[in-house]
C-alpha cells in the first residue's frame, strides 16, 4: 500500500510539473505568450513602417509620458501648477552648433572669455535687441555666464575660435542652464602598447565590470596584483537612459581618478561583450530570468566607448584583455 501511494503521489507530481521544452520555455503556455508577444511587436514594426512611408512622424514636445501624466495628477502626488512648471521647463529650450572660425566659435549663441553672453535674434523678435551693431540684432544677457567643469578647456576652445556648440535648458525651478559641448583638438598623448612594454615600472589598473559595481586593482607588468582598491559603484538597474549614463560617467571618473592617484599609466579591462549570451539566453539558460536580466543590464559597450574616450583626454591607454584571462598577456593585448 505504501508503494502504490507513493507511486500515485510521483505520478501526479508528474503531471502537474511543467515540461522543459528542447528551447528554452518551461511550458507550451509560457511559449504560447511568448508567441503572442512577438505577434503583437511585429505589428507594431508594421505600423511604424507604414507611418516611416506616408512620411508621418510622431512627437510629443515634452514627452509623452509626461503628457499622459496630466490625465494622473492625484497618483503622481502632483498638483496642476507643479505639473505645468514641468511641463514648461521640458518643452522650452533652444540650441546652435558651433562652426570653427566664427568668433568665439558659434555665431548664433557666443559666450566670450569673460562670460558675457550673447544670443542672435530672429527678424521677428529684432525689436528686442540691444546690440546692433553693424546691422545684427543681438540680444546681450546681464548676468554673466560660468562653466564648473572643463572651464580650462572651453576657454582654449573659444580663444581659438573652434566651434562649440550650446544648448539653453530649463530647469523645474525655474532656473535657466546653459551647456556647452565641444571637440578639443589638443589631447595629451597616449602611450602606444610598445611603450607600455618597455616601461619597466609600469603599473595597470584593472578593472572587473560586475552587476552593481567595479572591481579595482593595482597590477604590474606581468599582471601581479599590487594593491586591491575599494569597489566602485556602478548602479543602473531599472533606471533612466539619462541616470544610467550619470552613473556610468561618475563610475569611469571614479577609475581615472583612482589610475592617476596610483601612477597608472594604461587601464586594463575584460574584453566581455555578452554577444553570445544575449542572442542565445534563453535557448541556453532558459526560464532564468534573473541570470538574463543580469546580463542585459551590464552595459558593456557603452562602458568600454565610455572609457576610451574619457581615459583618451587623459593620456591612460585602454587594454583589452580577453576573457578568460587573469594575466597580461601582452601578445593578445588589444590597445
Amino acid at each position: 500500500n505504501v508503494s502504490e501511494h507513493r507511486r500515485a503521489k510521483a505520478a501526479k507530481e508528474q503531471r502537474h510539473k511543467p515540461r522543459h521544452l528542447s528551447f528554452g520555455y518551461r511550458s507550451t503556455h509560457e511559449h504560447a505568450m511568448k508567441r503572442r508577444r512577438l505577434a503583437h511587436l511585429r505589428a507594431e514594426v508594421a505600423h511604424l513602417r507604414s507611418d516611416i512611408e506616408a512620411e508621418i512622424v510622431h512627437i510629443t514636445r515634452g514627452g509623452k509620458r509626461l503628457a499622459r501624466l496630466r490625465l494622473h495628477l492625484a497618483d503622481a502626488g502632483l498638483t496642476e501648477d507643479e505639473w505645468r512648471a514641468r511641463w514648461a521647463a521640458k518643452r522650452w529650450g533652444f540650441g546652435a552648433n558651433g562652426e570653427t572660425g566664427k568668433k568665439f566659435g558659434n555665431e548664433s549663441i557666443r559666450v566670450s572669455p569673460d562670460g558675457t553672453l550673447e544670443v542672435d535674434l530672429p527678424k521677428a523678435l529684432a525689436g528686442m535687441a540691444n546690440v546692433t551693431r553693424r546691422g545684427v540684432t543681438r540680444y546681450r544677457f546681464d548676468a554673466a555666464v560660468s562653466f564648473s567643469s572643463r572651464k580650462e578647456d572651453w576657454l582654449a576652445q573659444v580663444k581659438a575660435n573652434r566651434a562649440v556648440a550650446y544648448n539653453v535648458v530649463s530647469a523645474e525651478t525655474g532656473r535657466v542652464y546653459l551647456d556647452a559641448s565641444f571637440t578639443p583638438v589638443e589631447s595629451r598623448r597616449v602611450p602606444s602598447l610598445a611603450d607600455l612594454r618597455a616601461d619597466p615600472t609600469l603599473r595597470v589598473l584593472g578593472l572587473d565590470l560586475n552587476h552593481g559595481f567595479l572591481a579595482a586593482s593595482v597590477l604590474d607588468a606581468s599582471g601581479n596584483p599590487l594593491q586591491i582598491l575599494d569597489d566602485i559603484p556602478l548602479v543602473t538597474e531599472d533606471l533612466s537612459t539619462s541616470a544610467r549614463d550619470g552613473h556610468l560617467r561618475q563610475a569611469i571618473t571614479e577609475a581615472l581618478d583612482a589610475a592617476e592617484l596610483h601612477d597608472c599609466k594604461a587601464i586594463a579591462v575584460e574584453n566581455l561583450g555578452f554577444d553570445e549570451m544575449r542572442a542565445t539566453g534563453r535557448e541556453n539558460y532558459g526560464s532564468k530570468k534573473w541570470f538574463r536580466k543580469v546580463v542585459s543590464g551590464i552595459p558593456t559597450a557603452k562602458f568600454r566607448d565610455r572609457l576610451v574616450a574619457m581615459a583618451g583626454r587623459k593620456g591612460i591607454a585602454v587594454l583589452g584583455v580577453p576573457a578568460g584571462n587573469d594575466r597580461l598577456n601582452w601578445p593578445h593585448l588589444e590597445a
